[in-house]
C-alpha cells in the first residue's frame, strides 16, 4: 500500500510542509484505484504481482495529480493526459484473471 511517507520518498519531497496535500492525494488515487477494478481489495491482498502493479499505477497517478495540482481550477486545464503507460497498466489491473 502507498503511504505518505512512501508517496515523499517517490516524489522526493523532504519536510512536512505538503503532508496533508500528500496525504490527500493518496486517499484520491487510491480510491480511484479501488473504483475503477472490480474486487480491487481481494485481488491486493492475494496476488503480491498484482499489489505491486497497482502501487505503482497509484503512485503514477499521485505524481500527476501533485505535478498539476495549480491546474485542477484552471479552465484552460479541461483535460488531463494520463501517459500510454497509465492506460495499459489499469487495464492490466481491470482485466487481472
Amino acid at each position: 500500500m502507498v503511504t505518505v511517507a512512501s508517496a515523499k520518498e517517490y516524489l522526493r519531497i523532504d519536510g512536512t510542509a505538503e503532508d496533508t496535500l500528500i496525504g490527500t492525494l493518496v486517499s484520491a488515487a487510491s480510491a480511484y484505484l479501488a473504483g475503477a477494478v472490480d474486487d480491487f481489495a481481494a485481488k491486493y491482498a492475494a496476488d503480491e504481482s498484482f499489489a505491486a502493479l497497482a502501487d505503482m499505477l497509484e503512485l503514477a497517478y499521485i505524481v500527476e495529480l501533485y505535478r498539476n495540482r495549480d491546474s485542477i481550477n484552471d479552465t484552460r486545464a479541461a483535460e488531463t493526459h494520463f501517459s500510454y503507460m497509465f492506460f495499459a497498466q489499469m487495464t492490466a489491473l481491470q482485466n487481472w484473471t
